[in-house]
Formats: C-alpha cells, structure tokens, sequence
C-alpha cells in the first residue's frame, strides 16, 4: 500500500472565548493528512461520515456508481485497509455508534428521499431496523441534494438529528431545526413520535451575501453537516457549518448550548478554518466529526471530507484539532489546563 500524502502542522490556530457559567475551550489543529487510496476497488472517496472504532475509525461513503455505501477503516496508524461494502446500507450521511446501549443509528440522503434509522445488530439474527425519519426530497425541511446529514449521541443516550439547510430556498431564513430523540430505557429503542424540537441560529447564505449572483440552492449557500456532543456532556454541541459560495468552501466548528427550559440553542464560533495560518491549506468538503483518543488528556477531534469522486479537483482531507479545556478561580484570575 502506497502512504498517503502527509503534513505535519505546529499549532498555530487556537480561538479562545468566554461562555457564561461554563469553562472556556480552545481548539488547535495540530494535523492535517490527505487520504489518497486510489488503488482500492471501489475507488476511495466519497466519506461523508466518520466514528470511532474499537481499534481505528470507521469511514462511509455516501454513495458508489452502484448506489450502494462502502465502508473503510483506519487503523490508529491511521492507514487505510481494504474496503467492503457496508451491508444493507446505502446513501450514507452520518453513522454512529452507542455503545452503551448497543444501538447504531445514520442517516442517508439518496436522490428521492432523506431519513434516519437505528439499527440493532443481534448474535444470529438478522438486524433490527427502526424508522425514525423518512421524508421526500424536497420536503417541508429539506431541498433538493439538502437532507438529514447530521447526528450524535449524547451523553444520556438521547439522539439528536439537524437538517442541513431547513428546507428553505432563500436567505431569509434565521434558524434551523434539531431533534432529540428519548431514549426509552425499558423498551431499549427509540419511537419515531417521542422527538423534542429545537432551534437553532443558522444563516443559510453566510458566505454567499455579497458575491454577484449567487443564490442559495441544493448547492451552494450554508449547510450542517455534523453535530457531535462534547465528551461527557448532554447539553453542549459541536456544530459543523458548510458554506459553499459557488467557488469556495467556507467552514466554521460552533458550539451550541443547550439551555433549560429553553428550546432556542445558543452558539458561538469555536474554530474558523478558513483563517489558518498554513499555507495552502483551504478546507474541502467537510462532512464527518468525531473523537478519538485522548492525548496528554486533551480530547482530539476529527474531521473528514468528502471529495464527491472527483479526485484532482477535491481532496479526501483527514484534520485532527486537539481540544484545550481551561478554567478560571475566583482566588486565581490565571488560566489552568484542567
């Protein structure tokens, strides 16, 4: 197997803000790899989705000439093995896994309709599908090629879903619905009704405002690509926002707070990855997140892009943002890791 192209970058990037009530972060990206795999058959390409895996990550592709999704894996080493094609899966969005509750969940977004399914894998029987969402393209939240590409597990075995764009064709929307899914504990499944709605601040045309001509649509404007919950927690977000402005892409990490007794979410940008200092890196397709394993007792995200199959033109990038958690005490105003 030939290795894949290679960057190592110093730290140059960490963005540090206040939350009331909650202990500041500040991401740094600290890795940045191209996957080129070009040798396996299916072609590599097309990861919408990454999750974690028990020795290495598990990759998805949305889709292949032959409809169906395939599925990579990345050891620590972060080297590709050979692929296979994912069983019963197709059109894969996002996919994640509770191991707490030994349920799978992804959602899919093919040319006619959008949804989010669990799956429950059984020893000798065949898996458990439960239908949660399951809606025509275009419909009252989705537009066309704009479905359900997010999802995460929280901390409370609750699953959340967000639609990437709301369903609106314009720019004057200002918010974008979430869903969180209860998990009932005696039944050991979710129910398609048992859903809460949220609100979430969200620009569709952010980055296409002030270019000539550009109007939102099924490909360019903003979009969400993928939420993941901070390690631990039931009520913090990230939230991965996707702009395309007909020539380049424009991505910002957010984090959403989830407020009792409050349905609006809060958010504040977290990481711009459009305003690195390295040189020559702009950011593609982004469309998976997830954590891997801790270094020095920092949590460390990744992210992965989505080169739609058309290597030389866009990239299957690999980032890696180690995550800093900081707290201040009233008796000491200086900052210190945990």
């Amino acid at each position: 197997m030939s290795k894949p192209h290679y960057f190592l970058l110093p730290c140059l990037l960490a963005l540090h803000w206040p939350v009331a009530g909650q202990a500041p972060l500040s991401f740094e990206l600290v890795t940045y790899k191209v996957l080129d795999a070009a040798h396996h058959i299916p072609a590599f390409g097309g990861i919408s989705s990454i999750e974690r895996s028990a020795d290495g990550f598990v990759l998805l592709s949305d889709h292949y000439r032959d409809g169906r999704s395939y599925l990579f894996m990345l050891d620590d080493s972060l080297g590709i093995e050979p692929a296979t094609q994912a069983p019963d899966l197709a059109d894969v969005e996002s996919f994640r896994s509770n191991t707490h509750t030994g349920i799978h969940a992804y959602t899919f977004e093919g040319k006619k309709h959008t949804g989010l399914f669990t799956i429950k894998y059984l020893l000798h029987k065949n898996p458990v599908y439960d239908t949660l969402v399951l809606e025509t393209l275009p419909g009252r939240q989705t537009t066309d090629n704009r479905g359900i590409e997010a999802l995460a597990f929280a901390a409370d075995s609750s699953l959340w879903m967000a639609f990437e764009s709301g369903g609106d064709t314009n720019c004057s929307s200002s918010s974008l619905p979430f869903r969180r899914y209860n998990y009932d504990r005696i039944a050991q499944q979710y129910s398609a009704d048992d859903f809460t709605a949220y609100t979430y601040p969200f620009d569709p045309c952010t980055c296409t405002a002030t270019k000539n001509g550009a109007r939102f649509n099924g490909w360019v404007g903003n979009g969400v690509s993928e939420i993941l919950f901070l390690p631990g927690s039931s009520d913090r977000l990230l939230v991965l926002e996707r702009c395309f402005d007909g020539q380049t892409g424009h991505v910002v990490l957010w984090l959403a707070t989830i407020h009792p007794g409050s349905n609006t979410l809060s958010k504040e940008a977290v990481f711009d990855f459009n305003h690195s200092l390295f040189e020559g890196f702009i950011p593609d397709n982004l469309e998976g997140m997830c954590w891997g394993k801790e270094e020095q007792g920092h949590p460390v995200l990744y992210l992965v892009s989505d080169d739609n199959y058309r290597p030389g033109r866009q990239q299957t990038q690999l980032l890696q943002l180690r995550m800093k958690v900081f707290r201040t005490h009233k008796t000491n105003v200086r900052r210190n890791p945990y």
